[in-house]
């Protein structure tokens, strides 16, 4: 509708809060952090995820890559701002390291 279409346009130039937020590029993420988005916006994905059970990390350890996905999903319906992916590819990049 012409109203939705006006208040989104008004959005986009910063005079009205949209309410969502994006994540950061974080270098040369935008591919990873279109599909994160992609994902965290499909309702029984985003369950699914959160229903992974998980556990916190030991003192110093990472969290798992569920854990991370969980949080960034979490920062992404809670945080009214860009949300960093650092958490979910570096305990990614460690999970690819094992991989024989």
């Amino acid at each position: 509708s012409v109203g939705s279409e006006r208040g989104v346009r008004t959005a986009a130039r910063g005079k009205k809060d949209p309410g969502i937020a994006g994540l950061k590029n974080e270098g040369a993420t935008c591919y990873l952090n279109a599909v994160v988005q992609a994902l965290h916006h499909l309702p029984d994905l985003r369950a699914a995820i959160y229903s992974v059970p998980t556990q916190a990390p030991a003192r110093g350890e990472a969290p798992s890559v569920a854990l991370a996905m969980q949080h960034l999903f979490w920062r992404l319906q809670s945080v009214r701002k860009s949300q960093s992916t650092r958490e979910l590819l570096a305990r990614s990049l460690v999970c690819w390291a094992r991989v024989p």
